[in-house]
């Protein structure tokens, strides 16, 4: 059975609903957070505990005050990430450690990602990890598991924009149209997109402040990418400026 473990991670898991939650365990500390989780396992049933804060350290170096014993993720269908009206949608492969994983999916939560595809894996193994660096959001991103041939067909089905970086394009990610529906592909950091996929997608450089002859990783990329789409869909939602104002 695994863990997840803080006020964060274990709100995040009882908010999102995409994992059987066994019980959950709570230390002698009841700060509003952990009473808040409490109320919520009342309503759905789900057997609290009360232990020492020794056994759940026994679970996780740092705990939290409490720690909740959960099942396997259940993924979503790879189409549904596609049902929104103007989707973007993210590709991640090749990220093998956990925490940069989590802390990946946690920046293309936060600037508005619709869903990320996942290459068949076991991509929950490290859950105490990946949900902590995540703060909770793979528990609350609609998540996939697609490999990236299969993710670029399903884009070019829904009309999307297909996007990866690279340091050898001629375009900046600033000077390509991200504002309709969009898929971005995000390599490992030592191999990158697959290559047979390069010439089925837009290749887009991330312009930077000063020479530097290194590629970002991929936590540092996914943030630069969705920050932008972000920006470009809010400045279109504005509309242009009027003279004068």
């Amino acid at each position: 059975m695994a863990h997840v473990a803080g006020p964060i991670a274990v709100d995040a898991v009882l908010r999102g609903g995409v994992r059987p939650v066994e019980r959950v365990l709570v230390g002698a500390k009841r700060p509003r957070s952990i009473v808040d989780i409490i109320e919520a396992c009342d309503g759905r049933a789900i057997p609290v505990e009360d232990v020492g804060d020794d056994a759940l350290t026994e679970f996780d170096a740092r705990p939290g005050g409490v720690v909740a014993l959960v099942g396997d993720r259940l993924f979503e269908d790879p189409q549904s990430v596609w049902a929104g009206s103007v989707p973007f949608v993210a590709h991640l492969d090749g990220v093998e450690d956990p925490f940069n994983f989590g802390q990946a999916v946690r920046t293309l939560y936060a600037f508005g990602c619709d869903g990320v595809l996942l290459p068949e894996r076991n991509w929950m193994s490290a859950i105490a990890t990946v949900t902590r660096a995540s703060a909770g959001a793979t528990e609350l991103m609609p998540l996939a598991i697609a490999s990236a041939t299969d993710a670029v067909a399903a884009a070019a089905s829904a009309g999307a924009t297909v996007v990866a970086t690279s340091d050898r394009a001629g375009r900046t990610i600033h000077d390509v149209d991200l504002v309709g529906p969009v898929l971005v592909l995000f390599g490992g950091e030592k191999r990158g997109v697959t290559r047979s996929l390069v010439g089925r997608v837009e290749t887009v450089r991330i312009p930077y402040g000063r020479r530097f002859p290194r590629s970002l990783g991929t936590v540092a990329a996914a943030s630069v990418v969705s920050f932008e789409v972000m920006r470009q869909r809010r400045t279109e939602d504005r509309g242009p400026r009027t003279e004068g104002r």
